[in-house]
């Protein structure tokens, strides 16, 4: 590997944030798929959680003290899932499912694109609970499942929240959610001696794309229709699906 290819770091951080911003999820994807290109894989893991966890803690904006109760119920959800899937994973090898799974989140990015804004967005709420109900944490329950036995837990997620609240709404969720997800990660791969110096360096020379990437993915989440915001995160969902798939 020659040293110049790292400079497509801030290039890649720049497209990974800006669809962060945008949607409040999906960054690992672009972070991951293109910098293993370039650096070690266990590294390029690493710099995207802590890339992931800096970013959500800028676009935190005090949603958990709006529906701390609400969110905390849904972390707490996540949590046991991704430790109840870990554990099956042990036992049961995941290659069996992947098809299904890719299958299932093919089916919720068709339901984006091309149904969630017809179906007409005014019963969708732009506040949140109080608390979660029942739907709130088997779905987020089940996304934790699946990212213990797969690594990619949004998908379920997306679909229960995508049917419930406006994008604004939506995408905060997330970022709460999300954030929480990042800094456990983070303790984690610190804990397994993964942070070092080289992942440091990878991410300090990531900050400044990162940085373009959430200013200007903010500016264009708040120029979005319900309808395009649906697209998008339809599009997402799909090169999701397209990876389980190849």
């Amino acid at each position: 590997m020659h040293d110049w290819h790292l400079l497509a770091l801030p290039m890649i951080a720049f497209a990974a944030f800006y669809l962060k911003a945008m949607t409040g999820f999906g960054p690992a994807i672009v972070v991951i798929a293109f910098g293993s290109l370039f650096i070690p894989p266990h590294a390029v893991i690493a710099t995207s959680s802590i890339l992931d966890f800096l970013a959500g803690a800028v676009l935190f904006r005090g949603g958990a003290k709006k529906a701390p109760r609400f969110l905390v119920g849904l972390a707490a959800a996540l949590v046991v899932g991704t430790i109840l899937g870990a554990f099956i994973l042990r036992s049961i090898p995941p290659g069996d499912f992947r098809p299904i799974f890719a299958v299932a989140i093919l089916s919720i990015a068709l339901w984006f694109t091309f149904f969630r804004a017809r179906s007409g967005t005014e019963s969708l709420r732009a506040d949140l609970p109080e608390r979660c109900d029942r739907q709130d944490i088997a779905w987020s329950s089940l996304g934790g499942l699946l990212g213990g036995m797969f690594g990619i837990s949004g998908p379920p997620i997306l679909w229960h929240l995508g049917r419930r609240y406006r994008k604004e709404a939506f995408r905060g969720i997330l970022i709460t959610v999300f954030v929480v997800a990042a800094l456990t990660r983070v303790i984690s791969f610190s804990i397994a001696g993964l942070v070092d110096r080289h992942v440091l360096f990878y991410v300090a020379l990531s900050l400044p794309g990162q940085a373009a990437g959430l200013f200007f993915g903010n500016r264009a989440f708040f120029r979005l229709s319900e309808r395009r915001f649906s697209v998008i995160v339809g599009v997402i969902l799909i090169a999701v699906s397209l990876k389980l798939f190849f």
